[in-house]
């Protein structure tokens, strides 16, 4: 945590701030000060659907991942400055390479150049996305069944793991006039792929889709 003597410098600008964050961390290197991995609070928040391929089974979605983490370095005493968080680019910190796993093709990454840096150490970084998946029976009168699955292509769980918040609700911010999503379920679990030697987590959100017109 950063000590400043206020005595001699005064109350601390946010450019202050900024210069102490990035001086003692790489941004390309993954902040651990242990053996003890990193834990990044992850949520799915769906906000549309972009549209659906009942031929290919096939939905388009826009979406934001919520990522939060704890880098104690970061954080600041109260006492030396009168805001208890920055925004800052996505480019100073180091941020997670959480995407959606079983996108069809490669997520468009909408918007994802800010970070906040709070006083305590946490960082939240809040990237948009749209993505294509495969979904069951999206033919059926019933709705279809989709599956996301997100987590890291690269850090396993030596180094980082997965958590959902706690209330944590993907369809918070959803809005759809034409389709209706129902949240299944959302759990975390490491998972062993058969190109590499150690675990990684995954956070898997499963939900149905339906037309509304089929309530009429």
């Amino acid at each position: 945590m950063l000590t400043i003597n206020i005595a001699s410098q005064g109350l601390m600008t946010r450019a202050d701030v900024l210069k102490r964050l990035i001086e003692p961390t790489n941004p390309n290197v993954i902040p651990l000060d242990s053996d003890t991995p990193l834990d990044v609070s992850l949520s799915v928040k769906l906000l549309n659907i972009e549209g659906v391929n009942e031929d290919e089974e096939q939905v388009e979605l826009t979406l934001w991942l919520g990522m939060r983490w704890s880098v104690p370095v970061f954080g600041w005493r109260e006492d030396v400055a009168t805001f208890d968080e920055i925004s800052v680019p996505a480019s100073l910190v180091w941020v997670p390479d959480l995407t959606i796993l079983n996108s069809i093709s490669y997520p468009d990454l909408l918007v994802a150049d800010r970070a906040v840096v709070g006083s305590d150490g946490a960082v939240t970084f809040v990237p948009s996305l749209k993505v294509k998946v495969k979904c069951q029976n999206l033919r059926h009168f019933q709705g279809a069944t989709c599956r996301l699955r997100a987590g890291s292509w690269t850090h396993s769980t030596k180094d980082v793991t997965l958590s959902i918040p706690e209330g944590a609700d993907p369809l918070e911010y959803f809005q759809s006039e034409k389709y209706s999503v129902q949240v299944v379920s959302q759990t975390v679990k490491d998972e062993k792929y058969s190109c590499c030697k150690n675990t990684y987590d995954e956070l898997s959100l499963v939900f149905t889709i339906r037309d509304k017109s089929l309530n009429d």
